[in-house]
């Protein structure tokens, strides 16, 4: 199952998960136990940062907006405990977050960044343990994880992985 930006996706064994990723990140979580798990794919950090773009008819429901981080990882984390008792026993990734403008110097204040620093504290807040962490650089990258198994691939450019243990943003530059 392909998501597109703003989508949330909560799934059991036997489906595959994968987006398409630049300045925005993708959380993705998992149960080794329960072969569950999810991903959800946000664009800004928080609303402020493009409340113009927020949607007419989600602004006049107050419905929660997976473009925005907060709120994906509110709809991500509603899934997990749905569907496992606590303590949460899951385990994450996190991918995205490049900066994907050639002609522009990188800025550590940039929407990349502070993407993955919204997706890094709401892992580090629910004591997920975050096992690939492939983000920041100036590369697009492909995140996909198989939920029978757990096993995520990064792709970033023409480099294809499959990673089991950390791994960082320069490994795959």
């Amino acid at each position: 199952m392909l998501l597109m930006p703003g989508a949330v996706s909560f799934v059991g064994s036997g489906w595959r998960l994968r987006t398409l990723l630049g300045s925005c990140v993708a959380v993705l979580v998992w149960h080794p136990v329960l072969r569950v798990g999810g991903m959800c794919h946000f664009v800004v950090p928080a609303r402020h940062a493009a409340t113009a773009t927020r949607s007419a008819y989600a602004e006049a429901r107050g419905a929660p907006d997976g473009r925005f981080a907060p709120d994906a990882l509110a709809m991500l984390e509603a899934q997990m405990r749905a569907a496992a008792p606590p303590p949460l026993r899951f385990v994450a990734h996190v991918a995205g977050g490049a900066h994907c403008l050639p002609d522009v110097a990188p800025d550590p204040t940039g929407i990349g960044s502070l993407n993955i620093g919204a997706a890094l504290d709401w892992c580090s807040s629910l004591a997920l343990p975050v096992l690939t962490l492939a983000v920041g650089g100036r590369v697009s990258r492909q995140v996909e994880i198989d939920i029978g198994s757990g096993r995520v691939q990064v792709r970033a450019g023409e480099d294809i992985r499959a990673l089991g243990a950390p791994v960082s943003s320069k490994e795959l530059l």
